[in-house]
């Protein structure tokens, strides 16, 4: 006799746009939407007069959910308990893998998979076993089979066999670049699945898939999907839920897809527009959104803040599209001041230039190659930075790319309703060749430091960067500051005051310095200690109160100097020798402070690469040299010649001598010496210092960078 099954997952019940609920009669609460597709799957239990329904993880979308959430998830499956139909329940990541205990769920038709199990159930007369264990959200991969084994599938008797997990399997895709899992700590090989299973019910990836479907010697792995698209990376993926029909030892997966809100992303530069315009042109995009849809408006663009002066959008919106849920991100929005925005104006154009928007580099004049959008089949499939331009030489986007002529005609077939619905307005494109990859980068970032397309949102906010500063605080605190006073007590930058914040409360929860509260709120014990949590806690090793005698607490702070400067390695603070501390036992403050070395070391191989001669390319008759310094990125062609050796080391110095490198890294060049140093990490050559550049002679500088293609081609190579 046929069993049935349903099966849903990643119903989220909790989530919601706005996070609060609106008030009556205003907006419509996406939250509500997540609700009405939760019980829209449930009630197909009733329409198929299903035999088992397994809910695969993440019932609820936070691991302490309201009263009234709680309801609003556990009330539909309490009625099917109540009709006698068995109800499996996995606990998912977002519940970290427990289940809130309450008294909606205990029935006895009701099995929650707080710890690896197996429930036998009898449906119809056939005997089903459905095994199952909570979300592993660390180490998944490797601890899939002890899991398995622990929850006694193999001693239970059945004619049907189910495994109902909340994990990643590897071959499952994602988002809207069809991301495919591969492999990882927490990603699961299909092939683990014992082939006795009929079945494996999986939650946690929310697009609706199949895993070797109909393949002999293994169950078919059958992600249901979340009822309602949780996000924009959902945009375009259909939802519903799954019913199996189990006849003669099979599975028969069937895919139940019902209506759901539709969604739509639009952006919009906000570059030129005022109060009065701004909201013209929203209403324009908008007018070809979907009704009821859920919009993404992303704002982009450079614009001041008295441009947009009372502006008032989203009162605005509401009045012009009452039928549709816009969210509204100003996060690509870069905010320039007034004067900075009158120097903008009155700069010539560039992209009318021989060298085009390259023009401005501290360079030779490029061979730059410039087409127009119909003819982006003209531009070379090699190594290079591309800028993207709009029909009246706006520049709207660089980038880099190893094949220059695959990634711009990638950007030009990107779909109007994903989030790159800008490359519409693409009509130009101009391309500078590089000598090697490591020159497209800096070419790139140092365009977008100078010129700041809108759409370029990786590396166009380093104004936001900040320093920590040992600015003589009591007991060694530290402050945030955004411009460098120099010096060795200046460390970073950091790329926002939440990062520079975090790496000193990682700091002080490592070493035990100080991080006393303000002056105002911080009641004193007798004896002048502070009375904070940490000081309870015995997190800080309490200098004020004399916990800890002045030379160890200075060896303490001159290890977090050490670290701050970069002066410590991964490999050395994993020794408890030579008055190293030791790492955390604590998983995720070992991994903070691991991070947090990891980035101080590459700063300060950042900052040791300023002003020095960085060589590349692999031609062995012409490379680029490069020089890195505080003004910015300079390039020139070096070509196989004593002389010209002379030539490239006058023009590096002369480079250093007019932009003296400080005892820090500018917040202007970061990035560019950031990448530098990672990539001179990864090929461990092509380097010369400033100090070596300054003694040695153009000879000796020939022969470093030279003298392996001159032995390489007296041996016979080319």
């Amino acid at each position: 006799m046929a069993v049935r099954l349903l099966h849903i997952a990643d119903t989220h019940i909790g989530a919601g746009w706005p996070r609060r609920r609106p008030a009556r009669d205003a907006r419509p609460y996406r939250g509500d939407d997540f609700a009405r597709a939760y019980q829209r799957v449930v009630e197909r239990a009733r329409e198929h007069n299903v035999d088992l329904v397994i809910h695969a993880g993440d019932l609820f979308d936070h691991p302490r959910p309201t009263q009234a959430h709680v309801a609003e998830a556990c009330q539909p499956l309490l009625r099917l308990a109540q009709e006698g139909v068995p109800v499996v329940i996995v606990p998912g990541n977002h519940e970290r893998s427990a289940l809130p205990a309450c008294l909606w769920l205990a029935h006895e038709n009701i099995h929650i998979m707080a710890e690896p199990r197996t429930v036998l159930l009898n449906c119809r007369g056939v005997r089903v076993a459905v095994s199952g264990f909570p979300c592993v959200r660390r180490g998944a991969a490797a601890q899939f089979d002890d899991n398995l084994r622990a929850t006694g599938w193999s001693r239970t008797r059945a004619e049907v066999h189910i495994l109902a997990v909340h994990q990643t399997f590897r071959g499952a895709r994602c988002g809207p670049a069809d991301y495919v899992f591969r492999g990882g700590d927490d990603v699961i090989d299909a092939e683990a699945v014992p082939g006795e299973f009929h079945y494996v019910a999986a939650g946690h990836v929310h697009r609706h898939q199949v895993l070797r479907g109909g393949l002999p010697g293994g169950p078919p792995v059958v992600y249901a999907g979340s009822p309602d698209r949780i996000s924009f990376a959902e945009i375009d993926e259909p939802k519903g839920c799954v019913l199996v029909t189990f006849a003669d030892g099979r599975a028969d997966p069937r895919f139940i897809e019902h209506e759901v809100r539709p969604m739509c992303n639009v952006a919009i530069d906000v570059g030129g527009h005022t109060a009065r315009t701004l909201p013209q042109a929203v209403h324009e995009r908008l007018a070809a959104a979907p009704h009821g849809a859920v919009v993404a408006l992303r704002l982009t663009g450079q614009v001041t803040r008295h441009a947009l002066r009372d502006v008032r959008l989203a009162g605005r919106i509401a009045r012009m599209r009452p039928d549709l849920m816009v969210h509204t991100s100003w996060n690509g929005v870069e905010w320039v001041p007034e004067r900075e925005a009158d120097e903008l104006r009155r700069s010539p154009g560039l992209t009318d230039s021989p060298g085009g928007v390259f023009s401005v580099l501290d360079a030779p004049p490029p061979v730059a190659v410039a087409v127009t959008r119909e003819r982006v089949g003209e531009l070379p499939a090699s190594c290079g930075t591309y800028a993207l331009l709009d029909d009246g030489g706006r520049l709207l986007y660089v980038g880099k790319a190893l094949n220059v002529r695959a990634r711009v005609r990638a950007h030009l077939r990107s779909r109007p309703t994903s989030t790159a619905a800008w490359t519409a307005q693409v009509a130009r494109m101009q391309m500078r060749p590089a000598a090697h990859e490591l020159e497209a980068l800096l070419v790139e970032a140092e365009l977008v430091r100078r010129l700041r397309p809108p759409f370029n949102q990786q590396m166009r906010h380093w104004r936001r960067y900040c320093y920590v500063v040992e600015s003589g605080r009591a007991f060694g605190q530290l402050d945030i500051c955004e411009d460098a006073g120099g010096g060795a007590a200046c460390h970073g930058p950091f790329r926002s005051r939440w990062q520079a914040r975090d790496a000193i409360e990682t700091l002080a929860s490592w070493i035990g310095t100080a991080l006393c509260p303000q002056e105002a709120t911080a009641p004193r014990l007798a004896g002048g200690a502070q009375l904070c949590e940490r000081y309870f806690a015995g997190a800080c090793a309490g200098p004020c109160a004399g916990r800890v005698s002045p030379v160890e607490y200075e060896r303490r702070l001159a290890l977090r100097r050490a670290v701050l400067s970069g002066a410590v390695s991964l490999e050395a603070a994993a020794l408890d020798a030579a008055g190293q501390w030791p790492l955390p036992q604590d998983e995720d403050l070992r991994v903070a402070v691991e991070a947090l070395i990891h980035r101080c070391e590459r700063l300060r191989q950042a900052r040791e690469l300023m002003n020095g001669l960085l060589v590349l390319g692999d031609d062995p008759h012409v490379r680029t040299a490069v020089v890195i310094g505080a003004a910015g990125l300079a390039l020139e062609s070096l070509r196989r010649d004593v002389a010209e050796t002379a030539r490239v080391r006058a023009w590096a110095l002369d480079r250093a001598a007019r932009h003296p490198a400080p005892a820090f890294v500018p917040r202007g060049v970061a990035d560019s010496l950031t990448t530098a140093a990672a990539h001179l990490g990864r090929a461990g050559r092509g380097f010369i210092s400033a100090v070596e550049l300054q003694g040695a002679s153009a000879a000796e500088l020939h022969q470093r960078l030279w003298g392996p293609i001159v032995r390489a081609a007296s041996a016979g190579a080319p």
